[in-house]
C-alpha cells in the first residue's frame, strides 16, 4: 500500500479532496495538521527517525506541503482587524519554534531523498518576492519593470520613466494598487521609512491563471475582472489554450522557482505579448477546477502517487 503525507490544516478543502482521491486509489494518508501543531499534534525527531503522534514515519517518503506558517507577531482578530494579543510574544516565539522544527525536518528529509511538493524553500517565496522576481528575471522570463525601495526619490524617478505604476507589499498580504498622484506627495512617500515596497510598471491586459504540475500545464484560465487585483473581484472564468511558447515559459518558471506544483499569474496584453507577475507555491485552484472542469487536484495526486 502506498502512503502519502499531507501537511496543512484539516479544514483545507484541497487537502480533503486529495485525501479522498488517495484513499479511493487504495492508498493511505498521514496528515500533519500544521494549524494544530504544537498544541495538539506531536512531532518527534530523534537521531534521524521521525514520529508523528507516536507513529514512525520511516515509510512516508513523499509529502505535499500545503501550509507551514511563518512566525509573525500579528494576529487577525474576530472582527477582521489586525491587532496584537496580550501574549503576542509567547505566541510569536512558539510559532517560530514550530516553523524551525517542521522546516528542519522537511529539509533534512529532502536531503535524504524524500520528496516534498513543494519544498520549504519554495514555500518561503510567499514572503521573498524580490528573490522570486530575481530567479524569473535571470531565467529570461518576461517580468514587468520592477523597483523595490524605501527611497522616495527612486519611486518618483521610476514613475517618471514607466508611466502608470502599481505597488504592493514585499512579503505579500495586501492588494496590489495603482500609484496615484496623492501617493506621490511627500507625506505619503514619507511612509516608506516604515518599510520598503514593490513598485512595478503596470501591464494592461487579461489576467490568466496557469497551473503547472511537473512538466505539464494542467490548467489555464482567463479571469474576467475590472479590478487591478483580481483576488475577490472575479467576474467569471474562461478556459484558455495557451500558445506552445507560453506553455514552455510557464514550465520553465515552475522549474527555476523549484515548484513542481505551481500557480502563476500572467497578463496577456492587447498587443499579444505576455508578462509574468508571480508564481504561487500553494495556489487556490478548486474554484477554477469546479467551474471549468480542470483536473488540477487529480493531476497533483497523480504526480505524488507515481513517486510514492
Amino acid at each position: 500500500m502506498k502512503t502519502l503525507g499531507l501537511i496543512g490544516g484539516r479544514s483545507d478543502p484541497t487537502l480533503s479532496r486529495m485525501r479522498d482521491m488517495i484513499q479511493r486509489r487504495g492508498g493511505s494518508v498521514v496528515w500533519l495538521d500544521s494549524s494544530r501543531f504544537p498544541g495538539h499534534e506531536h512531532l518527534s525527531l530523534e537521531d534521524g527517525e521521525t514520529r508523528l503522534n507516536g507513529q514512525l514515519l520511516r515509510h512516508v517518503r513523499i509529502w505535499h506541503l500545503r501550509a507551514l506558517f511563518l512566525s509573525f507577531p500579528v494576529f487577525r482578530m474576530p472582527d477582521g482587524r489586525y491587532d496584537l494579543f496580550h501574549d503576542w510574544r509567547a505566541r510569536y516565539l512558539a510559532q517560530r519554534e514550530m516553523y524551525a522544527t517542521v522546516s528542519s525536518w522537511l529539509r533534512a528529509l529532502r536531503l535524504d531523498g524524500g520528496i516534498i511538493v513543494n519544498p520549504v524553500e519554495s514555500l518561503d517565496q510567499h514572503v521573498l518576492k524580490p528573490l522570486q522576481l530575481a530567479l524569473l528575471r535571470r531565467a529570461g522570463l518576461p517580468i514587468p519593470a520592477t523597483l523595490v525601495t524605501n527611497r522616495p526619490e527612486d519611486v518618483l524617478a521610476f514613475a517618471e520613466t514607466h508611466g502608470e505604476v502599481v505597488y504592493k507589499p514585499v512579503s505579500g498580504g495586501a492588494y496590489c494598487r495603482v500609484l496615484m498622484p496623492e501617493d506621490r506627495t511627500p507625506e505619503r512617500l514619507e511612509l516608506l521609512r516604515n518599510a520598503p515596497v514593490i513598485f512595478q510598471k503596470r501591464v494592461h491586459g487579461d489576467n490568466v491563471r496557469v497551473c503547472v504540475i511537473g512538466k505539464e500545464v494542467v490548467s489555464a484560465a482567463r479571469i474576467h475582472t475590472r479590478a487591478v487585483d483580481y483576488r475577490g473581484n472575479e467576474d467569471g472564468y474562461e478556459s484558455v489554450r495557451l500558445p506552445a511558447d507560453v506553455r514552455r515559459m510557464c514550465i520553465k518558471a515552475a522549474r527555476v522557482t523549484d515548484m513542481p506544483y505551481c500557480g502563476m499569474d500572467l497578463i496577456q496584453a492587447a498587443s499579444g505579448e505576455w508578462a509574468m507577475l508571480e508564481c504561487n507555491p500553494t495556489p487556490v485552484h478548486l474554484g477554477i477546477e469546479d467551474l471549468l472542469g480542470h483536473p488540477v487536484t487529480e493531476r497533483l495526486v497523480d504526480y505524488l502517487w507515481d513517486r510514492a
